[in-house]
């Protein structure tokens, strides 16, 4: 299977967790009444970015189990990336809503963590349950990259400031309640 296919993201949920049902295995992660925030990685457009058709098959399998559309955000930090990674702007109340920094700015006061300290994504914060759709890729400063950075320098204000001594950072970053506690997958 693949993730593309609209059922890609229930088998892939299905085999993750050792849940025969599609709805079974996305309870143990989403309920009808979270708010979700659905975060790809557009950076390395077009062919390394974390496509369009995959973020909706996941908003496609949260529909299924009764979490509202409304109740669900497709959020990536720069909105040139995201469009050149064929995701389309749409803050529409009331329906899904995909947003770049440009539409959903930063929490407006510095906060501190271990590396230093940065500013969350205002959907970051309104979300409860985070799913990080990363891509494995490699970074000329930390090697390997996928889910943790994709979330650490992708929804913070100077993602500039943790790429210091390797991305060292990244920990740091990850271990801020509103991210570490909000990744469900």
């Amino acid at each position: 299977y693949t993730l593309y296919s609209e059922d890609g993201p229930e088998k892939a949920v299905m085999e993750l967790t050792g849940q025969s049902k599609p709805e079974d295995a996305w309870a143990l992660f989403v309920q009808p009444t979270d708010k979700v925030l659905i975060k790809p990685n557009a950076f390395g457009f077009p062919a390394m970015a974390a496509h369009p058709e995959t973020a909706w098959a996941v908003v496609a399998s949260l529909k299924r189990i009764g979490v509202p559309e409304a109740n669900i955000v497709i959020y990536d930090q720069y909105l040139g990336r995201m469009q050149a990674a064929r995701y389309k702007i749409n803050q529409r109340p009331g329906g899904v809503q995909v947003l770049s920094s440009k539409q959903a700015p930063y929490e407006a006061v510095f906060r501190r963590h271990a590396a230093g300290k940065t500013k969350l994504a205002l959907p970051v914060l309104a979300a409860n349950v985070i799913i990080d759709i990363p891509v494995i890729k490699d970074h000329d400063l930390s090697g390997v990259t996928c889910a943790m950075k994709n979330m650490t320098h992708g929804v913070t204000v100077n993602p500039g400031a943790h790429h210091r001594d390797g991305c060292a950072a990244i920990p740091a970053v990850w271990a801020i309640p509103e991210i570490k506690d909000k990744v469900k997958l």
